[in-house]
Order: structure tokens, then C-alpha cells, then sequence
């Protein structure tokens, strides 16, 4: 697969931060992209345009996710957790899959032909928990009696 052609990859890499505030934009992008040349049989829009589905995941991965998400680091199964993870942290809910193969996202805000939709989306991922240490010592103590 020759994505390099694609019109909607950033000439450089975004940054961890810009990538994580554009990822509607880049993943809606890539998926205009992937219609473009022809690769609908990896990852495509649903018909209805209100999902897409990753009909291969090992290929979605190896050939198209890096391309658009540079920051996904590790084997196919790890890359696809995380960019499971993001979609999780960006509100995608999985739909239910007709025909159960392959795996189907949708947001009421991520539809086929309407990129202008993705301004409505934000990102639910949770800052930081502290550490426990971070805990103790910002508790108050009390004296002992």
C-alpha cells in the first residue's frame, strides 16, 4: 500500500500535544484518504456514514495507522490498543456489527462528509492520577495522643 500519496498527511510529524487535540481530524482525514486510493478493504466508512469498521486490523495497523498517528509505538496489537484507547478517550462507542467481523466505531459527531462536525468533539482523557506518594504529602497529619 502506497499511502504517501494521500493528500491529507501532515508533511511533518505533529507533536504528541497537536496530534492528540486533531485526532477527529487526522483519523476523519484518513479515512477520506483510504476511499481515495482504493484501500476500503483495510478500514472504510460504513454505509450508512455515521461508522467506519476496521476490516483488517493486522494491515490497518502495518500499513495505514502510522502513516496518520505517528505516536503509537510498539508490535500491531499494542499500536491497535492505543489507538483503540484513543478512540475510547474521544467518545467512540463500538456499534454493533451485522455481520460480526471486523470492528465497527461511530460518534454522533464523526460522519462521512461533514469534518466540520469534529469541532464538537473533545477529548474525555483524564489527566494524570497521583501517585501515591503525591497522596501522602498532601495529606494533613494529625498529632498522634
Amino acid at each position: 500500500i502506497d499511502v504517501d500519496m494521500a493528500p491529507s498527511v501532515p508533511q511533518s510529524p505533529p507533536s504528541k500535544e497537536s496530534q492528540t487535540e486533531l485526532f477527529p481530524y487526522i483519523l476523519h482525514g484518513m479515512l477520506e484518504d483510504v476511499e481515495k486510493i482504493g484501500k476500503t478493504q483495510i478500514v472504510s466508512w460504513n454505509a450508512d456514514g455515521k461508522s467506519f469498521r476496521i476490516h483488517d486490523p493486522d494491515s490497518f495497523v502495518s500499513f495505514i495507522l502510522g502513516k496518520y498517528f505517528k505516536t503509537y509505538v510498539g508490535g500491531i496489537a499494542s499500536r491497535l490498543t492505543q489507538f483503540r484507547s484513543d478512540l475510547k478517550d474521544w467518545g467512540f462507542e463500538d456499534a454493533v456489527d451485522g455481520n460480526g467481523m471486523g470492528e465497527t466505531f461511530t460518534h454522533h459527531c464523526f460522519q462521512k462528509g461533514q469534518a466540520n462536525l469534529c469541532r464538537y468533539m473533545r477529548c474525555g482523557r483524564k489527566a494524570a492520577a497521583p501517585t501515591r506518594q503525591q497522596i501522602i504529602n498532601t495529606t494533613p497529619t494529625q498529632p498522634v495522643s
